[in-house]
């Protein structure tokens, strides 16, 4: 068991900061344990610039413990700052809260390669960016990771594996509840400048605006989400879309919905309103329901080049 309750302290952890990028962490398992701290706040590392790395039988694990902090706070680590690798990391059973940059496994990932993480525990943010797995991941590297926890926001970008994309997210899929106000969605909240490709949402999406089943909005020519699906209900108002929620200058291509979508206005299958995208080879099996500017692909388009593979079973 470790206990910490420094409340106006920063790195806070079971190490508070490595600094060599030759270390190495392994096999170590946190259990019932509470870490209360201001930022970089972290279940096994506060700041991290070491590889974390465990095995299929010989995972990291941070088991039934409650973390909390401000900024950058994360299951296992708190703040990642080096193109390093994080590998076989689990957060079971925990309680993870904080302002910003929050996540199941690392709350703020700069360049970092993850892989093969599992984020089992509720992650809740009263302000912004929160997910399952990295809370922001920037420039990073997130690949064959999942998230079954909740993801619980009162503010912006809510995302099953990152809350914020403007690295790349593989091979990874999410069947945790996701909530929040703004840039909801299923993998990444917002893939402003990143890469989504094999992705599969199974969990319930609920927010408000830029709502989506893989990510809420894409923003630009290097966005892109890929052979990706939706299988699960998604519930917004404005921008809403079993895709994305909304796509300017970016790539749709080879995604598939087959859950019903809820909005009211700017409501699509695949992207609730698109601005000089590039939508092709993608299929809506269901129903679209809401007010204004719904269609069974795209919602509203403008200035976009859609293939004639698009396909939609639906007669919404």
């Amino acid at each position: 068991n470790l206990h910490i309750n420094e409340e106006e302290k920063d790195f806070q952890g079971l190490f508070g900061c490595t600094y060599n990028e030759n270390a190495l962490i392994k096999n170590i398992q946190l259990s019932d344990s509470y870490i209360i701290g201001q930022n970089h706040i972290g279940g096994i590392v506060g700041n991290n610039q070491a590889n974390i790395t465990g095995d299929t039988h010989n995972s990291i694990i941070v088991n039934n413990s409650t973390i909390i902090g401000n900024e950058q706070v994360g299951g296992i680590i708190g703040s990642n700052n080096n193109d390093i690798q994080i590998d076989y990391c689990k957060s079971i059973d925990c309680c993870i809260s904080g302002k910003s940059d929050v996540g199941g496994i690392v709350g703020f990932n700069r360049s970092g390669n993850i892989s093969m993480c599992v984020n089992k525990s509720l992650v809740t943010s009263y302000s912004r960016i929160v997910g399952g797995v990295v809370g922001n991941n920037r420039n990073g590297h997130i690949s064959k990771s999942h998230n079954s926890g909740d993801i619980k926001n009162t503010g912006f970008n809510s995302g099953g594996i990152a809350g914020l994309n403007n690295g790349s997210i593989e091979y990874c899929y999410n069947e945790g509840e996701i909530s929040g106000l703004e840039m909801v969605a299923g993998i990444a909240g917002s893939s402003s400048f990143g890469s989504i490709k094999f992705t599969k949402n199974q969990g319930k999406i609920q927010g408000n605006k830029f709502v989506g089943g893989i990510s809420g909005h894409i923003l630009s020519e290097s966005s892109k989400i890929e052979f990706s699906t939706n299988n699960a209900h998604i519930q917004g108002q404005l921008y809403v879309g079993g895709i994305t929620g909304f796509c300017l200058n970016g790539i749709i291509n080879a995604t598939s919905n087959t859950a019903s979508i809820d909005g009211f206005d700017f409501v699509g299958g695949i992207v609730g309103k698109s601005d000089n995208g590039i939508i092709s080879n993608n299929f809506n099996s269901n129903e679209v329901n809401g007010q204004n500017f719904i269609g069974p692909i795209s919602g509203d388009s403008f200035k976009n080049e859609f293939s004639l593979t698009n396909y939609s079973s639906s007669t919404n």
